[in-house]
């Protein structure tokens, strides 16, 4: 058996300090990679939202998780093993029903383990049970939603979970010196409590929230939600100076048909454009808000949005480098904490030599003590949830064909820090 050294930490060669270990052979190697017939190749699924309203995330996990599956391949087979690793992909269009006809068929298909996706709360809340029932693994690096951080269960996450981005907005918010919020989300699991959970850290500092506006999540006109959002940032305005005022949107890929209507609206809307304009996890270095309408309006409010943040190490700059050159993208959290979900899987497999899920289930809380990954180090705590990771701020800046997500801010145990850039106020 695998023997976890003190530190796992990425200064190791290659791939996420798996290679730190010391080991006996067992170690997840290399099938197709290296064409080596002997190999046994193992198989986990991967739910992940290639359609819908979270398909450029869904698309560019898929990515890194491809990434991860050759360098642990790859890695391991260096160690002589005759193990492989192999994914199956199933989409869930972010829609729970989908998911869960596409748990079913992988399960029939053999399949016990899955790592990545689903990405949206609401759609990992709708599984919980058929994963407990059957005795199915999910580690997962999409979902944020506290009611899902269940001690004992058979779902680990390595997001940061919602309160924690929560106290991020917070100090971001008291930094920024922000004193009026007005919320627009998605009226689901995760839409709902984001909101709920940055309205109960108001805390010593007075903050006055407007009413809230909730709209469908089937992609919906936005312009009664305009409206509104307009009714309640005048209101705000009457007592608040526009650099006070902040938008706080809970929303996915929609976002892009919303700003490419304000900036058609501009002219009508002109108070929407003179606040600052927040956006949850789900907005994070999405790569539509920097091109055409909606990537001028991002622009003009400096639209910024908060994620899990990575390393500034050689490493984890060589995983974004190559993520970023096959999708076209900005390596975000959704990715990267994709890549780091199935090391932690592959660290656990070697550790526990099985694929029993019980087996993996009774060591992935002990290996993640002692793992570091491209966001971080991996701790979980005793509800399977990711303990501290770092969470970094982004914005958009830029010209139009030469816009960038850059980063503006960083949250972590000294609370939140500027970071000074061409971006900056």
């Amino acid at each position: 058996m695998l023997k976890l050294k003190k530190a796992l930490v990425l200064g190791c060669a290659l791939a996420m300090v798996f290679g730190c270990s010391d080991g006996d052979g067992g170690n997840p190697g290399n099938g197709s990679g290296r064409g080596d017939s002997s190999a046994e190749t193992l198989r986990v699924g991967a739910l992940l939202p290639m359609t819908g309203a979270l398909a450029e995330h869904g698309l560019d996990a898929q990515a890194a998780v491809n990434l991860a599956v050759e360098d642990v391949n790859s890695h391991f087979a260096a160690g002589g093993s005759d193990i492989a690793f192999d994914v199956v992909y199933a989409d869930t269009a972010t829609d729970p029903d989908v998911a869960l006809s596409a748990m079913e068929e992988l399960h029939a298909d053999g399949i016990t383990t899955f790592v990545g996706g689903p990405l949206a709360s609401q759609v990992l809340a709708h599984l919980s049970n058929y994963i407990a029932a059957n005795n199915l693994l999910m580690i997962n690096s999409g979902s944020t939603e506290r009611s899902l951080a269940r001690p004992d269960d058979n779902i680990f996450r390595v997001v940061a979970e919602e309160r924690k981005l929560a106290e991020a907005l917070r100090e971001y918010a008291v930094t920024k010196g922000i004193t009026a919020i007005a919320p627009i989300f998605r009226d689901d699991i995760y839409g709902r409590n984001m909101v709920q959970r940055v309205r109960d850290l108001e805390g010593e500092r007075a903050v006055k929230f407007a009413a809230d506006i909730a709209y469908p999540t089937d992609l919906p006109d936005f312009n009664p939600y305009i409206n509104r959002l307009l009714e309640s940032v005048q209101f705000l305005l009457e007592e608040h100076a526009p650099e006070h005022v902040l938008v706080y949107s809970v929303t996915f890929n929609e976002i892009e048909a919303l700003f490419s209507r304000l900036w058609e609206l501009e002219g009508d809307v002109k108070d929407l454009a003179s606040v600052r304009w927040f956006g949850s996890d789900g907005n994070y270095q999405l790569a539509v808000l920097l091109k055409g309408a909606a990537g001028a309006f991002a622009d003009k409010v400096g639209f910024t949005a908060h994620g899990v943040g990575f390393l500034d190490l050689p490493e984890a700059k060589r995983v974004i480098a190559i993520l970023e050159e096959r999708t076209g993208n900005h390596a975000h959290s959704a990715a990267l904490s994709a890549y780091d979900a199935f090391w932690l899987f592959a660290h656990a497999y070697s550790f526990a030599h099985s694929m029993e899920v019980d087996r993996l289930k009774g060591v992935i809380s002990t290996v993640s003590q002692k793992t570091v990954g491209v966001t971080g180090t991996q701790a979980l705590n005793e509800a399977g949830d990711r303990l501290g990771p770092i969470v970094d701020f982004r914005k958009v800046c830029g010209n139009d064909g030469a816009r960038r997500w850059e980063r503006v801010g960083q949250f972590g145990v000294r609370g939140f820090t500027d970071i000074d850039t061409s971006c900056s106020e």
